[in-house]
């Protein structure tokens, strides 16, 4: 019984197809985009006792925020400091934390002089 031929679908039919329904609040993109405007707002409205105010640089960097200002790998970062070449850090538990202030006389110590620079103390001290 029902063993006759198979019905057929005509060839102009096409597959169904199953329509998702975007999960709640989300309607269009990336389906976390929704997560990353909050966390933006987030970030820009809470102080997380690394922030300073908005014309005052935090007082404490994350290695992220060094290799980022001084366009470098992390993995370059992490070179330095296991030679004892980066900026002085500190460890809050697992957190690596920089002062500023540290930074700020590290970068001003490996200044280089150029040429021109040198050139010019070099006419001051003959006069």
């Amino acid at each position: 019984m029902g063993h006759g031929p198979q019905r057929r679908l005509p060839a102009t039919h096409e597959p169904r197809t199953r329509h998702r329904r975007p999960r709640h609040g989300v309607t269009t993109g990336h389906r976390h985009s929704h997560l990353l405007a909050i966390r933006k707002e987030f970030a820009m409205t809470t102080d997380h006792g690394l922030a300073a105010g908005p014309l005052e640089p935090a007082k404490w960097m994350s290695p992220r925020d060094i290799c980022n200002e001084l366009h470098i790998p992390r993995q370059t970062y992490y070179q330095w400091r296991a030679k004892r070449l980066g900026p002085p850090a500190y460890k809050f538990g697992k957190l690596i934390r920089i002062n500023r202030e540290d930074f700020n006389s590290w970068m001003a110590s490996h200044a280089e002089v150029t040429r021109a620079a040198d050139h010019g103390s070099q006419i001051a001290n003959e006069a």
